[in-house]
């Protein structure tokens, strides 16, 4: 019974002070995608945002490398409603969202 309770410790113990396998929460990369999502080609738009959003779910589940860190992307979709000054309003909030990839269609910033 000694032995048994001094193994049982021991394994304790061991558990106790080794490392542990810890996997960190992958970071998100936020793409602003700036598609015409209403208006008079709102069919060209509609059409980008589901393409991100398979690509978003082919890509998610092991995630991706940059710089030997982990990531996920999370795409954040503004209408444009095919005016270009909506184009640059939507830009502008990107900014400040501090959002630094951008995927843009239709009216141009």
């Amino acid at each position: 019974m000694k032995k048994f309770t001094v193994g049982l410790m021991g394994l304790f113990l061991f558990f106790l002070v080794s490392p542990g396998i810890s996997q960190a929460a992958p970071k998100e990369l936020v793409l602003g995608c700036n598609f015409i999502l209403s208006g008079p080609a709102a069919s060209l738009g509609l059409g980008m945002q589901r393409s991100v959003d398979r690509a978003t779910e082919l890509i998610n589940p092991k995630g991706f490398m940059v710089g030997g860190e982990q990531y996920i992307l999370k795409p954040a979709y503004f209408d444009s409603k095919y005016v270009p000054a909506e184009s640059v309003s939507n830009l502008e909030k990107m900014l400040a969202q501090g959002i630094k990839f951008v995927y843009s269609t239709g009216s141009g910033v």
